[in-house]
């Protein structure tokens, strides 16, 4: 007798098992994409901090430069101070003299008359410039810092100077303003 073994199947598959694989396939997906997302987001995040932040050290390498300006060094290389003149324009002024622009200090920047970072040998990441105004010290006001009347027009007692940098890349601006101060000696006060 020849028997025949018929292997039964005890219930057929109705594809349940491969509709939940292509739906966690599906979320796995959406997961995955919205991740790669995020990732390109934080890395043009990242990409344009690096770039503020060396705009920002072009800036403060302009009002260095600013600063640099309005000391004065000898034949024997010492440094020391005497109050530039107050200027409408920087035109035809050598890199070598300081500039003060005689307008009033505002809380807008106006970049019209401005000197280009001029430290020779230096390569910034940008275009620097800066320019430099007298910073009020109360004399409109009746106060002053000088007692004395006339110490500021006779160049003694401490001049202060708005310092205002400003640096230009890859259609980026940063600009950095500071004050600064001087003594009859020419340091820059220590506060």
């Amino acid at each position: 007798m020849s028997a025949k073994r018929i292997i039964q199947f005890p219930h057929r598959q109705h594809g349940a098992a491969l509709v939940i694989a292509l739906v966690f396939l599906l979320i796995i997906t959406m997961v995955t994409i919205s991740n790669m997302r995020e990732v390109s987001l934080e890395s043009r995040i990242t990409g344009n901090t690096i770039e503020s932040k060396r705009l920002l050290n072009v800036a403060e390498s302009a009002v260095r430069d600013g600063e640099r300006s309005l000391q004065l060094v000898d034949s024997e290389g010492e440094k020391f101070f005497s109050p530039p003149t107050l200027r409408a324009n920087c035109n035809g002024l050598s890199d070598e003299k300081a500039c003060v622009l005689s307008r009033e200090p505002g809380y807008n920047l106006d970049l019209t008359e401005k000197r280009a970072y001029s430290a020779a040998g230096t390569k910034l990441e940008g275009e620097a410039a800066y320019y430099v105004l007298l910073a009020p010290a109360g004399e409109g006001l009746g106060e002053s810092e000088n007692p004395e009347y006339g110490n500021r027009h006779s160049g003694i007692g401490p001049f202060r100077y708005e310092v205002n940098g400003t640096a230009e890349r890859n259609g980026m601006t940063t600009a950095i303003r500071t004050n600064v101060a001087f003594n009859s000696e020419g340091k820059i006060e220590e506060e």
